[in-house]
């Protein structure tokens, strides 16, 4: 998967002596990336054939909260729904789609499976300026002075953190102390996402 922002866009931000190496670049960017994840509460990497879970509402309407690009198969309580009765909205990034033809998602708990492309085209700018700006804040160790520690940060070596999912709890504070970042970001972060 490919970061959100380029190692020459980080580069320019003035980062400290010795430069780092582009793999300590390529950390850093995994690590503003799963920050900005977290934050808006939504991936915005493009994912094919990914599987979607949701509950049923009892509606002809769904918030999924991941940007869908392409339904390939949508089943609620294991019965498959024809896709021209399924409605995309391939503009809206909250992920909402509808059924149509007298199809409903009945209520229930996980009962709502969706197989789809999901994510971006193309990485809008403000994330990958966002996730830039965070990477040279990791370089240049401004990130986490005063700050709450994230677990996954806690290694010595910025080249030994381990991609795992960053809970919006362990960013509370980090975002939302840079106005710049806050600006970038709320556009895409979605309703509900507490940090």
């Amino acid at each position: 998967m490919a970061n959100y922002a380029e190692i020459g866009n980080v580069r320019k931000r003035g980062l400290p002596e010795p430069s780092p190496t582009d793999d300590e670049i390529t950390a850093a960017l995994n690590i503003a990336d799963d920050l900005i994840n977290a934050w808006c509460g939504q991936d915005f990497a493009k994912h094919e054939n990914s599987e979607i879970i949701a509950d049923g509402i009892d509606g002809d309407r769904i918030v999924l909260g991941v940007k869908i690009i392409e339904i390939s198969e949508l089943k609620v309580n294991d019965s498959p729904i024809p896709l021209d009765s399924v409605i995309t909205y391939a503009e809206n990034w909250i992920g909402e789609i509808a059924l149509k033809d007298g199809y409903r998602f009945t209520r229930g708990t996980g009962n709502v499976a969706i197989t789809a492309d999901t994510g971006w085209e193309n990485i809008p700018s403000a994330i990958s300026e966002a996730s830039a700006h965070l990477a040279a804040m990791i370089l240049n160790k401004q990130l986490f002075s005063g700050r709450p520690e994230i677990p996954e940060l806690d290694s010595e070596r910025l080249l030994d953190y381990s991609r795992k999912r960053v809970k919006p709890s362990d960013v509370r504070g980090i975002i939302d102390a840079d106005p710049y970042l806050v600006g970038l970001l709320r556009p895409y972060r979605l309703k509900g996402v507490k940090n």
